[in-house]
């Protein structure tokens, strides 16, 4: 295959202020609230890398990845759905299980693997295991695998991951969870959040790569085939 040094988000706004795309030999991460469209641009990016004859690895650990969305997002004669191996953990466990045989799935077309959401079955074990302690750490494993991952195969590593609210002292902040951990790892994070107006969002770059001072808005449309520049979607 063509050597790539990125995997493009499918949206050229996107793609200009993330310098060409999800760089590969790294994690990336996109956060935001429920229903603000982070499983979209997850399946748009794998769309993309797929259309190139790349192929990728998608963790769904919500269990909502959908057919239906793929096929809308395609929106072309092209069978690249076959490029595409959809992994389906049920518990925190099964998806340290997973992580760890990522190899055996490698081949030299793999550019992208997917995980949506990293958070999802680590927030139901946070309810039920008292010693946190030993599930960030596992959290921790997880990560610097997949970052080993990228590096050795020259993959790029998207992660999405649900927010929760924390209290500073002097006001509340939005962020990841396990925001610490995620942050250490992930040297491109995006912020999806949603406007007063449905179908428009708000990408929020808030760090590129070594870039962790100036962030970056782009305002983007969703629509049934996924996100497209504001200007290409009629409202």
């Amino acid at each position: 295959m063509k050597k790539i040094d990125y995997i493009s988000s499918g949206c050229s706004c996107l793609d200009k202020i993330l310098k060409g795309g999800f760089p590969i030999k790294n994690l990336s991460l996109i956060y935001g609230a429920a229903a603000v469209g982070k499983t979209t641009l997850a399946t748009q990016c794998s769309v993309v890398a797929a259309k190139k004859n790349a192929k990728v690895l998608f963790i769904d650990t919500d269990h909502t990845f959908s057919l239906k969305r793929l096929l809308q997002i395609i929106n072309s004669q092209d069978d690249v759905s076959n490029k595409l191996m959809i992994l389906t953990p049920e518990d925190f466990d099964e998806q340290s299980k997973i992580i760890e045989d990522l190899e055996s799935y490698i081949t030299n077309k793999v550019r992208l693997i997917v995980l949506d959401s990293i958070s999802s079955l680590y927030r139901v074990s946070l309810g039920a295991i008292e010693n946190t302690y030993l599930l960030n750490r596992e959290l921790n494993r997880q990560l610097a695998y997949l970052s080993e991952l990228s590096i050795n195969h020259e993959l790029s590593i998207l992660i999405t991951s649900q927010i929760h609210s924390t209290f500073n002292g002097e006001k509340w902040r939005i962020e990841p969870v396990a925001y610490r951990i995620l942050s250490y790892w992930c040297k491109v994070i995006i912020n999806l959040q949603s406007t007063p107006k449905l179908s428009i969002k708000r990408a929020i770059i808030e760090r590129y790569l070594t870039d962790v001072e100036k962030k970056e808005i782009c305002t983007l449309a969703i629509a049934h085939n996924g996100f497209k520049n504001i200007n290409d979607v009629n409202h």
